[in-house]
This record gives structure tokens, C-alpha cells and sequence, in this order.
């Protein structure tokens, strides 16, 4: 496994898991598979038109790995130490500052020396359907 989407709701959440670098577009256009377009975060008869994200868990091997969580080039969060697990929403706390970075692509990198471990974001999606 790489990247993975599931648990995607038109207009709702949508929730990435992943053991390696990788990226979630806000949309994708193309082929179908499972109502799922590509790795898009929107589904069929969707436009996703920003991105929040609601809520982080992540584990590294080893405390020398980490995540880097990025919006539009800028880094919004990293991911240090063993594990941990964040709900942003819960918590009422925005990573992303402005509306160039809600409405930009997903972009995890897992760096360090062995370079392993595993993430797992939740989206919040602001989307028209048609």
C-alpha cells in the first residue's frame, strides 16, 4: 500500500492512509474505481472546491523519521517522534491560513533514515455536486 481512499463522502470527509511519500488532489478526472476518481478526493458528480484538515495520526519507526505535511508548497505541519494523533477540528485549530492552502493538493513526504512508518489524515471537503 501506498496511498489508500477510502471513507469518501460527497461533500463530507473524505480519509487517506499511507506508508510512503505521496499526494491527494483536490480533484482528479479520469477513470472510475469504486466511485473513487484516481487519487482525488472528490467522487463522481463531484467538485471539491477546498480542504480542511480535521484530524492526524501518524507513526514513524525509529524517533529519527518524520512527516511533512504540505498545502500549496508551504508546510502546514510535521509529524515528529514515534506516534502521535491530533484532531485539529476537535481542538478548533485551522493548519491551513488562507484560501490558497485549503484549496491546494495534499502532499506528504515521510523523510529520515530508515524512512518508514504510516499516516492517516482526515478531511473535511467543501464541494459541489452536481
Amino acid at each position: 500500500m501506498t496511498t489508500k481512499i477510502y471513507n469518501n463522502q460527497k461533500g463530507g470527509y473524505v480519509t487517506i492512509s499511507a506508508n510512503a511519500t505521496g499526494f491527494v488532489a483536490l480533484n482528479q478526472v479520469g477513470a472510475s474505481t469504486g466511485g473513487l476518481l484516481g487519487n482525488g478526493a472528490n467522487t463522481v458528480n463531484e467538485t471539491v472546491n477546498e480542504m480542511n484538515i480535521s484530524e492526524i495520526i501518524w507513526s514513524n519507526l525509529g524517533t529519527a523519521n518524520m512527516w511533512d505535511i504540505k498545502r500549496g508548497g508551504n508546510t502546514v505541519f510535521k509529524c515528529y517522534g514515534q506516534n502521535g494523533q491530533i484532531n485539529f477540528q476537535r481542538d478548533n485549530i485551522h493548519l491551513e491560513c488562507n484560501s490558497f492552502e485549503r484549496a491546494s493538493n495534499v502532499v506528504f513526504t515521510l523523510s529520515g533514515t530508515a524512512a518508514k512508518g504510516s499516516i492517516v489524515l482526515k478531511l473535511h471537503k467543501r464541494s459541489t455536486v452536481s
